[in-house]
This record gives structure tokens, sequence and C-alpha cells, in this order.
């Protein structure tokens, strides 16, 4: 998926990867968060970790995000939004690589968790490992309709917001309604809520005026419509729509992760 539109003698895309890209900011933001309202890991303390680790030297292993979770294990968190069955073997091969990693910085093995994440107009691969394999290791499916129910939570920052809320003050509703596109489970039912969630937004003085919530919005909405006339108009008559596209070229909010 791309999106590319010239204007006053500059071209901006949208990344292939803006789902992974706007979902990776999700963990930078809201780690804790997301990691109890998907059912993760139960966990007291957790930091973020180095994704990206060096292989024989030469090569490199690019992990989604991983956590270090209560300083001893470790939990890799990926996004999959092509729901392929033979992704789990890439997961595979990133545990061992993470085990060996930080076998290195910790002088002991740690345990290392694997949690997919899909949203819901994704088909749930079939897990392929289970306990019972030679090296247990195990791949936690976290499917996001099980979780998150869109039209509700839609409802739920309509009346916060009417009920003269700071949505910034309230991080689990927050992430909740960034979540929300990824619970519908029809793709194209799935656009129209994000072209809802948008028109909502660029007219809602509480989340417009703030620049960190817009642009996750914006980033959350603009990575699952894609490449739509809707999408195009919004960007040309909107100015803060830029900088989702900004965002999704590849740029990361981490600078927004203790503002929000």
């Amino acid at each position: 998926m791309s999106i590319s539109i010239d204007k006053d003698g500059n071209t901006l895309k949208i990344s292939r990867q803006s789902k992974d890209i706007f979902l990776k900011t999700l963990v930078d933001n809201f780690s804790n968060l997301l990691v109890s309202t998907l059912e993760i890991h139960k966990a007291q303390n957790i930091s973020v970790l180095p994704n990206e680790l060096p292989i024989i030297e030469v090569s490199k292993a690019i992990m989604d995000r991983v956590l270090l979770i209560d300083n001893k294990n470790i939990l890799n968190i990926e996004f999959d939004t092509s729901g392929l069955e033979e992704n789990l073997v890439r997961y595979m091969f990133y545990a061992a690589v993470i085990s060996q990693a930080y076998y290195k910085k910790y002088n002991t093995y740690q345990a290392v968790y694997t949690a997919v994440i899909y949203p819901g107009f994704v088909k749930l691969p079939t897990n392929i490992y289970t306990t019972e394999g030679s090296l247990l290791f195990t791949v936690k499916q976290i499917y996001v309709p099980d979780y998150i129910n869109p039209n509700e939570i839609y409802n739920e920052t309509i009346h916060l917001i009417q009920s003269g809320e700071n949505l910034s003050l309230h991080k689990q509703n927050l992430l909740n309604f960034l979540l929300s596109p990824y619970g519908m489970t029809n793709y194209d039912d799935c656009k129209k809520f994000c072209e809802d969630i948008l028109k909502f937004s660029l007219k809602t003085p509480q989340i417009c005026n703030n620049d960190h919530i817009f642009s996750l919005v914006a980033a959350s909405t603009a990575s699952i419509i894609g490449d739509t006339d809707f999408f195009k108009d919004q960007m040309r008559s909107n100015e803060r729509m830029k900088e989702a596209i900004d965002f999704l070229s590849g740029g990361l909010l981490s600078e927004y992760e203790d503002t929000i």
C-alpha cells in the first residue's frame, strides 16, 4: 500500500509498512497498557529493548518490538497483517536470536515470550507451535476483536469528549480508540469506520488541536484506508493530514512518548 501525492513540488508517500509503523508506535507510547489490554503478559515493569540484533557479525534480524518484562524476561511483539502461517517459522528464528543476543548481555538465558497481534480483518493462521516441541517454543496469538469492540469504543470516546474530558489524560481510552479499527472483522467495513473516525477527529477540537493525538489518530486510520480518493481529498484540504503522511513515510513518534 502506498500513497503518492505531489503538492508544491513535494512528493509524500505512505510506506507499504504503514501498519507496522503505526503499531510499533503504539508499543513505544503505550507499552504497559497495550500488554495488559490485549492480555499479552502479566508484568509490573516494562521497558523497550533494541529490536535490531546482529547475526554472525554481518547480518541483522529486525523484530517489530522487543520489551524487557519485570527486569528479567523478554517479550517479542510482532504485528502480522498477512496471516501467513509461514511467518510463524520466522518468529521462532527471532526468539532464538533474542535468546542468544541477551545471553551475552546477562550471562544467562532469559525466558523469551513471543506474542503475535492480528487485526480482525486477517484470518488467524493455525498455530503450528505448542509446548510439545523440542525447543519448548510457543507463540501467543492475539486476535484484536477478542479484546476490542470498535463501535462501543467509538461511542465511549464521543461521550468522553462531549463530557468535556481531555482525551490525553485518559490513556486507556486513547489506546482503545487508536486500536478500534483493528477490531473490525470486515476490511471494507473497517475502511468506512476509519473514514468516520477521521471525520469525527477533524471536527473535534480536543483531538484536532492536539498535535500528538491527532498524528496518532490520523496515522491509525491512514494505515488502513490506504490509497483512496477519500484520504487524498482529506489530505489536500487539511494541513494536519500531512503529518500522518510524513509519519507513515518512516518517522516514528518516539519523541511523543512522554508527552501523550
